[in-house]
């Protein structure tokens, strides 16, 4: 398989390539958009091109890379190394290296053992304030995964006359593209970053619909069919919002709807005098409870 950095049409000049070497493994590269280094080996030029390619709708490229290749960090050092400028082997400074193969739920669960007693203060009989956060795995950016296993989270809270409940559906474990199915269990997101958020009032039919829908939340944590963010799209929904299922493919003939998507959606859509938005940012509420 040959392994190129560009072809010739796109920059015209000598540019090498090399095929890479029998039984070598080839690894497809989760990167962000990022400028690439090419040398024009006839003048000594450098030249920069602007590099965007997908797999499976995520920006990758191909290569193969030293044994001594580390999986995790900002960039990697190419093992055919004639492309970058002199003194300066890793051309890609910018690039974020993922294993494809590590789009995995990894936030730590706070159980709420009683949700009952937990939004004993939340009064179904009058309304409240929703507010949908979504950590992103990078601030403004629809890359599904990032290193050190961040898929990112969505997640809910309810504030009402002072009282506040900010809690997420959870797997009970970690679950992956090759392991997607976990038991399921509500956790308390109080103090948790988020990237991007959407704050919106509802009436008490909508809060009673909202809150037994969270009381009877579904047993199964599905990383392809119901996650987290199906979890905050459904109840966003039940305000009617209309969101659509944020879906992106991966690995293992897997897909679903996921932080990084649904974060973009948000900074790029929604925009109503109905809606609060807060796109830089910040840290959930802690819990308050104003009823004890």
């Amino acid at each position: 398989m040959l392994v190129k950095e560009i072809t010739g049409s796109q920059i015209t000049n000598n540019i090498s390539a090399k095929e890479a070497p029998i039984g070598q493994v080839l690894i497809p590269i989760f990167v962000e958009h990022y400028t690439d280094w090419y040398q024009n080996l006839n003048g000594g030029n450098t030249y920069f091109y602007l590099v965007s390619t997908k797999y499976s709708g995520t920006t990758v490229e191909y290569v193969y890379v030293n044994t001594g290749f580390q999986l995790y960090g900002t960039y990697h050092e190419h093992f055919d190394d004639p492309h970058g400028p002199p003194n300066h082997p890793d051309n890609h400074p910018d690039e974020i290296i993922l294993d494809p193969s590590s789009i995995t739920v990894v936030e730590t669960l706070k159980p709420i053992l009683d949700l009952n007693d937990f939004l004993k203060c939340i009064n179904k009989n009058i309304g409240a304030t929703i507010t949908i956060y979504v950590d992103q795995p990078f601030a403004n950016s629809d890359v599904i995964a990032s290193p050190l296993d961040k898929a990112g989270h969505s997640f809910i809270s309810i504030n009402q006359n002072g009282n506040v409940s900010t809690f997420g559906f959870y797997p009970n474990g970690h679950a992956t593209p090759y392991s997607p199915t976990q038991s399921s269990a509500i956790g308390d997101d109080s103090g948790h970053s988020y990237d991007v958020s959407i704050s919106f009032n509802v009436a008490p039919s909508v809060l009673q619909n909202i809150m037994e829908y969270s009381y009877n939340y579904n047993p199964i944590y599905d990383l392809n069919s119901y996650n987290c963010t199906d979890f905050a799209i459904e109840i966003g929904n039940m305000a009617g919002l209309s969101l659509p299922d944020c879906y992106q493919p991966w690995i293992n003939d897997g897909g679903g709807s996921n932080p990084a998507t649904f974060g973009q959606y948000i900074r790029n859509n929604l925009n109503n005098n109905s809606i609060v938005k807060n796109i830089t940012g910040g840290t959930s509420p802690i819990n308050i409870k104003n009823c004890l």
